[in-house]
C-alpha cells in the first residue's frame, strides 16, 4: 500500500482489501499504534511545548527541565 489513490474506485478496493485481509488489518493497526504513541508521547508533548515558551531550537534531550505539575 502506498498512501496515494488515484480514483474511488481504487479506495473501495483498498477498504475491501483491509476488510477482508485480516493480516493486513492487524499490522496496520498496530503500525498505527505505535506511531500515535511516539507522536502523542507526554515527554515529547512536553518538549515542545518548553521549546515554544523558550523561543528556541533546543532538542528534546536537552530540554530535560524538571517540572512538576501537583
Amino acid at each position: 500500500m502506498s498512501g496515494v489513490l488515484e480514483s474511488s474506485e481504487a479506495l473501495a478496493d483498498v477498504i475491501a482489501q483491509v476488510a477482508t485481509d485480516d493480516e493486513l488489518r492487524h499490522r496496520l493497526g498496530n503500525n498505527a499504534g505505535k506511531w500515535s504513541r511516539s507522536i502523542f508521547n507526554p515527554d515529547r508533548q512536553r518538549a515542545q511545548i518548553i521549546r515554544v515558551f523558550a523561543g528556541s531550537n533546543i532538542s528534546d534531550e536537552d530540554s530535560a527541565i524538571n517540572l512538576e505539575f501537583k
